[in-house]
């Protein structure tokens, strides 16, 4: 049974990953059309208590948004900011593909560092003034979900991805 999304970011960075995938996230932009995509990778941090991993601690569902080469990375804390969890790779239908990357993933919904500390939930900035929605829908998927660690990278970059064959 799908955990509801008003509880979901209370839990730990694997259960929201896992939870996160088959949802659509949802960019509104008022005047033009929204923009959906079906979450189908998502990198889950924090979910090994004895490493000391280096990430943005934000309240559950509130998220930070981050450099990542020529784009930004969209993280959501978790667990009362004990962790979080990073969307990596969405389908979106009026594309007809995945957008294949964290970065690509911003792109598509126009999702800058200006959306730091914009709450899921409350739908506003922390830091007041954006005027943008973003939202997460729908239910998560069933049946297998695959994961895979990066055993070769640093530890601070140490996490595992969960995603949909």
């Amino acid at each position: 049974m799908a955990i509801d999304l008003g509880e979901l970011f209370e839990h730990d960075p694997v259960t929201v990953a896992r939870e996160l995938l088959g949802r659509d996230l949802v960019r509104v932009f008022g005047s033009r059309r929204d923009v959906r995509g079906k979450i189908t990778e998502v990198k889950a941090w924090g979910e090994h208590p004895t490493r000391e991993l280096q990430f943005t601690e934000y309240p559950s569902g509130v998220i930070s948004v981050s450099q990542y080469g020529k784009n930004f990375m969209i993280d959501i804390g978790v667990n009362g900011g004990a962790g979080c969890v990073t969307l990596v790779n969405a389908f979106f239908p009026d594309f007809g593909r995945s957008v294949g990357s964290a970065g690509r993933l911003a792109k598509a919904l126009e999702i800058d560092t200006a959306f730091t500390g914009y709450d899921l939930f409350q739908r506003v900035s922390l830091e007041g003034g954006l005027d943008a929605t973003l939202r997460i829908e729908g239910s998560p998927y069933g049946g297998t979900i695959l994961e895979k660690g990066w055993s070769r990278a640093p530890v601070n970059w140490q996490g595992t991805f969960y995603f949909k064959p």
